[in-house]
Formats: structure tokens, sequence, C-alpha cells
């Protein structure tokens, strides 16, 4: 939450087989206002709308967004309503197809060298308006380019920033991304490599600074403590900067060579052999038990926080904290109960 409104964190959303990657979702309440950004063929786009913009709509146009706007409030998705952020973000794009057509072709893709390209990317801004009775996209002349907010960027907190002093901080020029590795639905940088080392890119985008902050600190106790080398964590190895501020704009952190997170290992319809679910059953076990007596606590402990590499074997990742309906409820989120709670559901999910 920011005191503006709502910021939430990115989504895939289709329209006539092609895939646009919402990588920025924020809502005003003051004035009803919504503003998207989206990658689309490597161009970015910068939409707003608001109830004002949408002034003269039929009544139909300006109820469904009303509506929408409404479950964005409400804060509350499941199975039965889906993502209100995902439902307003389908409505907008639909909204914008042909302006996305016009101005950035299949011929146009490119794919960035480095993460500097790719958060520098050309951009175009649209608003959502009503002309001649029917909802329209039309591109207005606004330089989005420098906005601090289109760029993944935290500041650390003055604790964290003691706890990552040593780390190395890295230009996003240098950092080369690697795009043969498979992105299923839309690329985004995940795999990148600094010199000839490879790394894993976590960004930091704004709003983010608690969880990014969470996350430093777990894994500086996580070295500390020796836990990095006794069971299958990540370590933190770098900070990407975020231009010549002291802000940041991501983590470079181990790259694990997996095939899928559990979450969609069980959920594939490969069966799972029973020998191979107690398995992970006896690791899952063991290296949260590790954490919790070394006084670590993991915190969104779920299935799509575990990684299943080659061999086979569990790695524990994500430590931003937060927690995951069905996993962990929130009066127990961060702390001993909730990982075991979660780790309850993990088992039960692992027993099945």
């Amino acid at each position: 939450m920011t005191s503006m409104g709502t910021e939430k964190l990115p989504g895939t959303h289709s329209a006539d087989e092609q895939f646009d990657d919402v990588v920025g979702f924020i809502s005003i309440p003051d004035d009803t206002s919504v503003f998207i950004v989206v990658m689309h063929n490597d161009h970015r786009f910068c939409i707003s709308v608001s109830e004002s913009s949408l002034k003269g709509a039929p009544v139909q146009t300006m109820n469904e967004y009303l509506h929408l706007f409404s479950l964005l409030e409400s804060d509350d998705s499941n199975a039965e309503t889906g993502d209100p952020v995902e439902k307003m973000s389908d409505w907008v794009i639909a909204a914008c197809l042909t302006q996305f057509a016009t101005l950035a072709p299949p011929e146009t893709k490119c794919q960035p060298q480095n993460l500097f390209d790719y958060f520098n990317p050309n951009t175009f801004s649209l608003e959502l308006v009503i002309a001649d009775g029917e909802l329209t996209a039309v591109q207005i002349v606004e330089d989005m380019r420098n906005a601090p907010f289109l760029v993944p960027n935290i500041t650390l907190s003055e604790s964290i920033e003691r706890l990552a002093e040593n780390i190395p901080r890295v230009d996003p020029s240098e950092v080369k991304i690697d795009w043969t590795v498979p992105y299923y639905v839309v690329a985004r940088p995940t795999k990148v490599f600094v010199g000839e080392e490879a790394y894993f890119f976590k960004p930091s985008p704004r709003g983010m600074d608690r969880h990014i902050g969470r996350e430093i600190e777990t894994l500086f106790r996580l070295r500390q403590s020796g836990l990095d080398v006794q069971i299958n964590v990540p370590v933190l190895h770098g900070l990407v900067r975020y231009g010549d501020s002291a802000g940041i704009s991501g983590l470079l952190l181990t790259y694990i060579e997996h095939r899928n997170t559990l979450a969609d290992v069980l959920r594939s319809i490969t069966p799972v052999s029973k020998d191979l679910k107690l398995k992970w059953h006896r690791q899952v076990i063991h290296m949260l038990s590790q954490l919790h007596a070394a006084g670590i606590v993991w915190g969104d402990a779920k299935t799509d926080n575990i990684l299943v590499d080659y061999n086979d074997d569990l790695w524990l990742i994500d430590y931003g904290g937060g927690y995951t309906r069905g996993f962990v409820d929130e009066s127990v989120a961060e702390t001993l109960e909730g990982d075991l709670q979660g780790l309850s559901v993990l088992v039960d999910l692992l027993n099945s």
C-alpha cells in the first residue's frame, strides 16, 4: 500500500495471442484513477484512466470501470471473483490494442542486452478517453522516460545499508541478460551475467522497501550462520545500482538451475512417485528446522517459494516475508508459528 493509493506487482495478460506484461499498477482512490505500465513488443506503455477522463462515457462503460475500481479497493481476490488487478488490467489493455499495433508492431520488437536498456525502452503515454461515445486510447505527449517509478528502485534503511556495505554494487549496464532460458509467456530478465558469473536478478519494485530489506537481512543471517553451505538456500552476491543515487534496482542472487517450482511440479499431469514425495517431505522439514534453530523465519512459506533442481532436490527461496492465504494466516505472518502452519500445508500436499 502507498499513501497515494494501491501499488500492485505485475502480471501477464493475453490479447489475440499477443501477451502483454503488466510491470506496474497504481490505483488512486482520491480521483478514482488507475495508472498501468505495460510492456508490449519490448516497448513500454504508460496508460492512465480516471473517472474524469471517462466523462461522457455510456452508462455501461462507466459502470464497468467503477465496478472494477471498487474491486481494487476491496483488496480481495479468490477463485470465484478473480484477481481485481488482472480484471482492471484486461479492461484497460483491451482499449489499447489499436495503439499497441500502431506504435509497437511485431517487427519493432528487440531484446535489450543489459538491464539498463531493459529499464529504458521506447516509451509511449496513453490515456483512456471517450471519443464519439466509444472507449478509446489516445496518445499524449509526455516524457516518461526518466520517471523514477518506471524503473525498480528502493532506498535501503540505514540498518540494512550497514549490513550490505560490503556487498558489491553493480551498474545496470554491466548486467547482461541471458535470453536463452525459457520464459514461457513473457520475457523478463531472470538469469543474468556479470562478467562470466551467472546470477538470478530479483528486481526491487517501488514500495517494496521493507520486503527487500527483510530479504537482504535474512540472506545475511543465513551466510553468517553458515546455513548457506549446509542447506539449499540462495546467496546474495550483489546489488544493482539505481542511477547515481544510493538506491538499488534489485538483487543479484545465486542462479539455481531448476526444472520448476514445487507448486508447478505438484500441479503437473506427470505423477510424482511416493519415494520422491517422501524425499521432499524430509528435505523441507530438515531445512525449515535448521532455519528455526538459527532463529530465522522463512516468511512466505508455500510451494511457489520452493524450487526443484535437476537432481530433484529442493531449494527454499524468497525471504521477503508476507503471507499467502491457504498456507499462512495473516495473524501469524512472518513468525515461527506461521512457518509451521505453512509447513503443515506443504506436508499435506506431499502426502496427497
